[in-house]
């Protein structure tokens, strides 16, 4: 499936020209079965969590430029969303 992978980026390059997420956009990754995984930007970094039945389950934000690992025990964590089995959120943005 087709996916974007920059959003609101910018055109770079002369000739062969690409768009980069740069200061103002946002790189998308998804994993082998089209799930959002990870969104950078230059403020935050998400990363998406899914159940075996492939629902979103948690959906965490670290600052930007940072290594993270993934979860809420990172020194970089910032907030968190989770949802319950129905997909609705069960805990709303906590920081």
């Amino acid at each position: 499936m087709n996916r974007f992978t920059v959003t609101m980026g910018k055109l770079t390059g002369s000739g062969t020209q690409s768009i980069v997420a740069s200061n103002t956009g946002y790189k998308i990754a998804y994993n082998g079965i089209d799930q959002r995984t990870r969104v950078d930007s230059s403020r935050s970094v998400e990363t998406y969590q899914y159940d075996s039945n492939g629902h979103l389950t948690k959906t965490l934000s670290f600052a930007a430029g940072t290594t993270n690992t993934g979860n809420e025990n990172d020194a970089n964590y910032r907030a968190t969303r989770s949802n319950n089995n129905q997909g609705v959120v069960s805990c709303p943005l906590s920081v």
